[in-house]
């Protein structure tokens, strides 16, 4: 007697489980969050232009006056990548802050991956700062524009410590002293 076989059918592979298959759904949900853009963009006029291809033009004569071919490269890269970066715009991004962490654009942070926060706050200054626990740490920068710092603080308090005498990191410091 012939026996009919089934055909075989495919395995289901198994899932990988969502980064935050642990938390549950309303930690997710985002209880404080607002659009913000990337960085800030300083407007440059035609004299900063014109410093800052001065200083270009010096620093590889200098570089081909001492015979360093490599430096006068470097400069020449760097001040294409300075001129390049100049020219982007910031894209607008979301920010959000739940019980399980903080999303910016499309990533997201558990708090067990922040070290700590700090809100500088001043007339022409007002951001949300986030110094991350990898090995090289990093610092996200948060654009409060119109947002009230308040209940932003007392919320992330319960999860992150405060570094209330950090100020602003030095690489925005720089940034925008030189408009970039």
């Amino acid at each position: 007697m012939d026996t009919i076989t089934p055909p075989k059918q495919p395995e289901e592979q198994p899932q990988s489980p969502s980064p935050h298959a642990n938390i549950p759904q309303s930690a997710e949900t985002p209880l404080i969050g607002w659009e913000t853009p990337e960085f800030i963009q300083y407007k440059k006029n035609r004299l900063w232009f014109i410093i800052a291809i001065a200083i270009f033009i010096i620093l590889v004569i200098f570089a081909a006056v001492t015979r360093q071919w490599l430096m006068a490269a470097v400069i020449v890269l760097v001040g294409v990548v300075i001129y390049i970066f100049t020219q982007q715009k910031p894209k607008t991004v979301s920010f959000s802050i739940s019980h399980a962490g903080i999303s910016f654009g499309e990533r997201f942070y558990p708090y067990s991956e922040i070290k700590s926060f700090w809100v500088v706050y001043e007339p022409t200054i007002r951001t949300l700062n986030f110094e991350l626990t990898r090995r090289f740490s990093t610092i996200i920068t948060i654009q409060l524009l119109e947002q009230d710092p308040l209940p932003i603080r007392k919320f992330l308090k319960k999860y992150l410590p405060e570094e209330k005498s950090r100020g602003e990191d030095i690489n925005d410091r720089i940034s925008r002293f030189l408009r970039f």
